[in-house]
Parts: structure tokens; sequence; C-alpha cells
């Protein structure tokens, strides 16, 4: 392949990964300008994983997996807050603790690692999980996220209710297109 059919290949790639947003944050794959390819941590998938140390393990040994529909048979919860990208809006969807017990997660978790497709990730402690109770989103002002605008999971903070919380390091909490959690 060569020239024109190259270029082709690569835009009509760049289209399908980025969902034709120009930039590739929910494929499988990242790609930037003069960057060799690099595999993302986590594939485009509507599946969580829950994995670590604190993780109780199913009899199988596998990494306990959750789906979006199984996220939202969980108790719900509503923050209406700006983010640092827009006003405020309604999200909704599950206590990231909630989501933790439905995995498996022990009563000793210390630390929670979340990671997003596009590399990603935080670390919450269990007082900032206690005290700020984020949830895992799953819809904006009800209607279901996209990965482009950050789902279909998204880490979200009550930044409007914490002023703490309005500073460089907790709009780094907002973790977007979540597709991974470890527990230690």
């Amino acid at each position: 392949m060569r020239g024109a059919e190259a270029i082709l290949l690569c835009l009509c790639a760049a289209a399908y990964f980025t969902g034709g947003q120009g930039h590739a944050r929910s494929g499988a794959l990242e790609h930037r300008a003069g960057d060799a390819p690099v595999m993302m941590r986590c594939p485009l998938s509507e599946v969580l994983t829950v994995s670590g140390e604190a993780i109780d393990p199913p009899v199988d040994d596998r990494e306990p997996e959750l789906t979006v529909d199984a996220l939202s048979s969980l108790p719900r919860r509503v923050i209406r807050t700006a983010t640092p990208w827009d006003r405020a809006r309604d999200f909704e969807g599950p206590l990231l603790a909630e989501v933790l017990r439905a995995a498996g997660a022990r009563s000793d978790v210390t630390t929670i690692r979340v990671y997003g497709r596009d590399d990603s990730q935080v670390d919450i402690s269990v007082n900032a999980v206690s005290l700020y109770r984020p949830i895992l989103a799953t819809t904006r002002d009800g209607v279901a996220l996209t990965p482009a605008q950050g789902g279909p999971l998204w880490l979200i903070f009550p930044m409007d209710t914490h002023p703490e919380l309005r500073t460089p390091a907790g709009s780094a909490r907002f973790v977007s297109n979540v597709c991974r959690i470890d527990v230690r």
C-alpha cells in the first residue's frame, strides 16, 4: 500500500477509533503524530473490570467484570455539578462505593485507582470516597453518555458542593471513559 491508499486507511482508522471526533480517547489504539501507536490499557467496550489485592477472588479466579447494564441495576444517585469543562449538569449513576461492593471489594481497601481508556488514572483514598461520595455517571441530563462525552462511565465528584475540589488536583479526579478500577 502506498501514498493515497495509506493516507485513506489512516483517516478511516482514525474516524473509527475516535467516533469522528478527531482524537483517540475511546479506541483500542492511541496515535499521536510522530509517535508509534500505543495499546490502550482498556479496550472499547461497555465492561468495567475491577481488580486488585483487596478484591475477594471469585470462584473461577477471574477479575470481576460489570457491564453498564449491571451497573444500572445498582442504586443510583444524581449529582448536579459543573465540571472543569462544562456548566452545571445532572449526572446520574451508582456510587463508586456501591460499585466496589458489587465487585467484591473487601473492607480493608485503602486506595482505589481508576483508569480511563485514554490511559488517564487517578488514585483516590477511601476517605475521599466516603467524604465526597463520587459516582460512576452513566447519564448526563438524562441522556446516556457516549464515549465522545466521557462515557459510558465517567467518575464524577460533587465539585459545586465541595469548593476544595475546584483546584487542578480536584479536577484531575474526574476520569472519563472509565474502564478499570484497581483496589488496594
